[in-house]
């Protein structure tokens, strides 16, 4: 696992929360021996919930930004995720977050936003939409 104090997670999952008035959201990194993605610190969350979890993984495949309107426990949703990486560019995690689409949708812009937020050394990132 990469080493991260809890507060520089906490503090950068914080932001991300504001600059998009998320209702849940989760840092996870990825384990560098078995590959899984583990939520390190998370917003809105109870331990267990499964949230997002198949939109990470693709953001990790990928490491391209996704956003996705959907319905989630019954509810519409928008959700965003966006993959976290080290000072060389290599994906070790992702930031997920989403709110009721009541809200607004997330688009390509917050995707831009949030990653020069977590990734200030990296390019503009593409986008990629599930909806």
């Amino acid at each position: 696992m990469h080493d991260f104090a809890d507060y520089e997670l906490k503090g950068i999952l914080d932001t991300v929360v504001e600059a998009l008035k998320a209702e849940r959201a989760f840092i996870g990194l990825i384990d560098a021996e078995t590959r899984k993605l583990t939520p390190q610190k998370t917003h809105g969350l109870q331990a267990g919930d499964d949230v997002g979890t198949l939109i990470a993984m693709e953001v990790v495949k990928n490491r391209v930004g996704i956003v996705s309107d959907d319905t989630v426990d019954g509810r519409p949703r928008t959700m965003i995720a966006i993959p976290f990486n080290d000072p060389d560019g290599n994906t070790i995690g992702v930031v997920y977050a989403d709110k009721p689409v009541t809200q607004g949708s997330f688009t390509q812009s917050d995707i831009n936003n949030v990653s020069a937020l977590i990734n200030p050394d990296e390019p503009i990132q593409p986008i990629s939409s599930l909806s």
